[in-house]
């Protein structure tokens, strides 16, 4: 790969202030931003263009997107929700990105809602107040019918939440992690608690149905989880030996596969359990990472490929980082392989099993220019990263014949070519580096190239 052949671009229409939230479209072609402006963004991913612009009142602190569910699965519409720092929850309908209209409004909490997350089958919406210590669970019927399923009141401030599900025919639960180290997991309730209109705004937030009787455990990370990523059911490693490690002793029913980045500024693997019975176990007890590995540089943000390949983390550095995600063994190595480059700018390593590639894209000086938030389009086609400058970077994963090419291609004559296509005005007066990662999937083959920072 040629590092001249990346373009990089200013966007024609940035937000003013911090980005705070990205999602993927499901269509996998647009990318989805809002920010502190009061905005919400939809870009072409391919080309960084402006599709839809949406302006709402107050600052607007998260959002995320899935495809409504329906009886009929040719009525499923793509949903988009978003979350304030009022305490406001309001869902847009993608199917119209230029003009994104709100068929859902509500007050959910007093404070801040600080994470919006669907669940795979977008039948579930999760909104959590971290201040508050609580999260609603709001029940999707056909794109325009949402029920309030309740709300469950946590011991401690909430750091992050994720969906995760043992098998791809098992039920989505929810993962919580708290600030002081706990973690709890959630079944959503099957039976709406009151239907909520368009109307049924007052009072909301004042609603309190503890779903204890879903809490599925509560038990104890190592040390406090600051994010959380799951990694797709059936794509984590084949076993891990029940005390945690890789010596082939007896096995344990495997459970869902989760990502952390602890307080201790380590990458934490997690093996959950499998059912309730394992959760029963956990109780009173730690539930200790089945593998962590010292990162280079404190990680600000984690996601993982829809594929479960690849994992790409921001460092509070200005850093991004694609590391492989399916097995603890390939992570380590591909660490251990990178940390061994003198190159502070940018390092590419080959692991057994897997590759790293790290860069410097956003900028490491001044407050607020390491990225903050990183997504992954929903066919792993492309990613995005943005900061708190306003500065947003759209990756794209390229075939080495020229065309787009699936995050799960396997095909040998096949790479990821990570690159910024565009950049927002904020950061528009800097110098910018040209840059091309290639990183190969796993068991594709070596790194074929790595450009120079210009």
């Amino acid at each position: 790969s040629n590092p001249t052949d990346v373009q990089v671009e200013p966007l024609a229409d940035c937000h003013t202030g911090p980005i705070t939230s990205l999602t993927a479209a499901p269509d996998g072609a647009h990318i989805i931003s809002c920010g502190m402006d009061g905005s919400i963004r939809v870009w072409a991913a391919a080309t960084g263009q402006l599709v839809g612009k949406r302006d709402l009142a107050g600052r607007l602190s998260c959002c995320a997107a899935a495809l409504g569910s329906s009886a009929a699965a040719a009525a499923s519409k793509p949903v988009m929700a978003v979350g304030s720092e009022g305490g406001f929850v309001r869902l847009l309908a993608l199917s119209d990105p230029q003009q994104l209209p709100v068929y859902y409004r509500s007050r959910l909490h007093q404070s801040a809602v600080t994470h919006v997350s669907f669940n795979p089958g977008g039948t579930c919406l999760a909104a959590a107040a971290a201040v508050d210590h609580r999260i609603a669970l709001l029940a999707l019927r056909g794109c325009e019918h949402v029920d309030m399923l309740g709300y469950y009141k946590a011991a401690d401030h909430i750091q992050s939440i994720c969906w995760f599900s043992s098998s791809p025919s098992s039920q989505a639960q929810l993962l919580l992690s708290l600030a002081g180290g706990g973690l709890v997991a959630i079944t959503p309730p099957t039976q709406p608690y009151s239907s909520s209109g368009q109307q049924q705004h007052a009072g909301a937030a004042e609603q309190t149905l503890e779903l204890g009787q879903n809490v599925a455990a509560a038990t104890a990370a190592e040390v406090p989880l600051m994010q959380l990523a799951a990694i797709p059911p059936g794509k984590g490693s084949a076993s891990v030996s029940s005390s945690g490690g890789s010596d082939g002793s007896r096995q344990q029913q495997l459970g869902a596969q989760v990502l952390a980045l602890g307080s201790d500024g380590q990458l934490h693997r997690l093996l959950l359990p499998a059912d309730a019975a394992g959760w029963a176990n956990l109780k009173g007890k730690v539930l200790r990472s089945i593998a962590k590995v010292q990162l280079s540089s404190p990680s600000t943000a984690i996601a993982v490929s829809p594929g479960g390949h690849l994992m790409l983390l921001a460092g509070q550095d200005g850093s991004l980082t694609t590391l492989p995600a399916a097995s603890a063994t390939a992570t380590a190595a591909a660490i251990a392989a990178a940390s061994t480059t003198n190159s502070t700018a940018a390092r590419s390593s080959v692991g057994g099993a897997g590759a790293c590639a790290s860069v410097l894209a956003h900028g490491s000086t001044g407050r607020g220019s390491a990225a903050s938030v990183v997504a992954w389009s929903a066919g792993g086609q492309w990613a995005a990263s943005a900061g708190g400058d306003g500065s947003l970077l759209l990756h794209a994963a390229t075939g080495v014949r020229g065309g787009r090419c699936a995050e799960a291609c396997m095909h040998a004559d096949c790479t990821f070519h990570y690159h910024i296509s565009c950049l927002s005005s904020a950061v528009r007066s800097r110098r910018v580096a040209r840059m091309s990662l290639v990183l190969c999937p796993p068991g594709v083959g070596d790194v074929t190239g790595l450009a120079n920072l210009n």
